[in-house]
């Protein structure tokens, strides 16, 4: 039988930087300047488990235009990002958080603001 998945790093929650955890990708977002790590949320809510400290939300805003895969990040509004990671304005108020100045490795999927998620209330 298929071995269980690797638990997380003890200590290490969802949306940090990356290397990231199993069920996450890392991604670069268009225009942000960083990168992140990505749960996906097709089919299941966001992870609700942040880094200590965070206060942005995760939500299900990113998309993989190439696949239609939808992402999560954290949004921010102007900080409240984990630590290390700033808080990178996309559309009108509404920011993600990435963690800048790092090179993506090879893998990093290419994401952008979903259509759909601008009209969330915050």
């Amino acid at each position: 039988p298929p071995s269980p998945p690797a638990p997380p790093a003890p200590g290490k929650s969802h949306y940090e930087e990356p290397p990231c955890q199993a069920d996450e990708v890392e991604a670069e977002v268009q225009g942000a300047g960083g990168k992140l790590c990505a749960p996906r949320c097709d089919s299941a809510a966001c992870p609700t488990d942040v880094p200590a400290g965070t206060k942005a939300k995760p939500m299900c805003i990113l998309q993989d235009s190439s696949s239609g895969s939808k992402y999560c990040a954290l949004t921010c509004l102007i900080g409240g990002c984990p630590s290390g990671a700033k808080c990178a304005r996309l559309s009108g108020i509404l920011g993600v958080c990435v963690y800048p100045d790092q090179e993506a490795s090879a893998g990093a999927l290419q994401l952008s603001m979903a259509p759909d998620s601008t009209e969330i209330t915050i």
